[in-house]
C-alpha cells in the first residue's frame, strides 16, 4: 500500500463503497453522527483509491453516507495505491480494532 496524497477534498459523486465492507451502523448512532458532523465537522477523512478516475471506499463509508444524507458535495480523503488483497487486508484490520 501507498499513500498517494496527503488531505484531499473529492466530489462525493465520484466515490462508491467497496463491495467487501461488513460493516453497519445502528439507525439511531447514524443519526448521531449526523448531528455531530453538522456541529463539529469531520474528523477523520476516509481512505480511498483511485478505480477508472473514479474512487472505492476504503475506509470512512459510514462518513461518506452521512456527509451525502448531509448535502455535501465534497468530503477531505486520502488517496491511496492498493491491491484487493491490500484492501481486504485493511478492512479486516480496522474492523477487529473497533473502528467501525
Amino acid at each position: 500500500m501507498k499513500v498517494i496524497t496527503e488531505l484531499i477534498k473529492l466530489e462525493i459523486s465520484k466515490l462508491h463503497p467497496n463491495k467487501w465492507n461488513p460493516n453497519s451502523m445502528p439507525e439511531g448512532t447514524f443519526k448521531k453522527m449526523l448531528l455531530s458532523i453538522k456541529k463539529f465537522g469531520l474528523f477523520h477523512t476516509i481512505i480511498v483509491r483511485e478505480i477508472n478516475k473514479e474512487y472505492e471506499i476504503i475506509d470512512g463509508e459510514q462518513r461518506y453516507k452521512a456527509f451525502k444524507a448531509l448535502g455535501y458535495i465534497e468530503i477531505s480523503s486520502k488517496i491511496i495505491e492498493a491491491s484487493d488483497e491490500e484492501v481486504k487486508q485493511m478492512i479486516f484490520a480496522t474492523t477487529i480494532k473497533g473502528r467501525h
